[in-house]
């Protein structure tokens, strides 16, 4: 009856003793299965990437063999032009980008350099302080854009519309503005130094503080005009009418350049009165010489 009535505990003693042995066993395997699980986890999730760079690659060449084809629709263009841009895409080589309807973009600091942009929509556009240094836009619509601080050095915008545009320090050195039409343009502290200007229209553009050092304004037409504190040394002034512009708020014109202005463009009868009143009281302190 003693070893009977003992039966029940050395059961379950046993029962113990085989689960404590076991235990660490099946802790291990646990841990390993966890392991292989994670290593396999990460093994997918590092195809997924490498699939998805290579797919994007591939489209991001796709978008590109589309805007160096002109055979393809402006519209498909664009939209591969934006997109690539959002890619952060910094080599325009080959791309054609003439034409397309891009009212209203927006790439703000944009790498743009050398971008033909011949005879294309972009007006309204946000190009602040994008780097378009030596781009092509002639014949295009910037009427309204924004290129404040915008590097334009080179660049050749012949015949292009820039009708209130925003140019705060934009730098246009060495660029063709040939019969650009910038009329009511915003021009504050830009640099033309050894731009082209001729024939083109600054009718009552605001370039207060720009230097236009050693650029060409033949011909060119500043009707009213501001040209308070802006730099005018070695400008090419043949044939340019400055009718109502305040030219003498401007510096670096010499002594025959004042000459010939006070005589064929002070202000007329139909300027405003304080522009009238400002022109006579700087000729009583400051007469050409005769």
């Amino acid at each position: 009856m003693g070893e009977d009535s003992n039966l029940p505990e050395r059961v379950a003693a046993l029962e113990r003793t085989l689960a404590a042995r076991r235990g660490p066993g099946r802790k291990f395997i646990g841990a390993a299965v966890l392991l292989l699980f994670a290593a396999l986890l990460a093994w997918n999730v590092w195809l997924l990437r490498d699939s998805l760079a290579v797919r994007r690659q591939a489209t991001l060449e796709r978008q590109f063999w589309v805007v160096g084809h002109g055979a393809f629709p402006a519209k498909q263009r664009a939209d591969a032009f934006v997109a690539l841009v959002i890619a952060g895409n910094r080599d325009w080589r080959g791309a054609r980008l003439d034409g397309l309807k891009l009212s209203g973009v927006s790439m703000p600091s944009a790498e743009l350099s050398g971008g033909d942009f011949t005879g294309s929509d972009l007006s309204k556009a946000m190009f602040a302080g994008a780097k378009l240094a030596k781009a092509k836009f002639a014949s295009g619509d910037l009427s309204g854009a924004n290129l404040s601080g915008a590097d334009l050095s080179g660049a050749d915008l012949l015949q292009t519309r820039l009708q209130r545009a925003q140019l705060r320090r934009t730098k246009f050195t060495g660029a063709n503005l040939e019969q650009v039409d910038a009329q009511d343009a915003v021009i504050l502290a830009a640099d033309f130094t050894d731009a082209i200007l001729y024939l083109a229209n600054l009718s009552r553009a605001n370039l207060a503080g720009s230097d236009l050092t050693g650029a060409s304004l033949e011909a060119a037409v500043l009707r009213g005009a501001n040209l308070s504190l802006a730099r005018l040394t070695n400008v090419n002034l043949k044939d340019a009418d400055f009718t109502d512009a305040n030219w003498w708020r401007a510096r670096g014109l010499t002594s025959q350049q004042l000459v010939m202005l006070a005589k064929r463009f002070s202000p007329s009868d139909n300027a405003p009165a304080a522009l009238r009143d400002d022109y006579f009281a700087w000729l009583r302190k400051n007469e050409p010489p005769k």
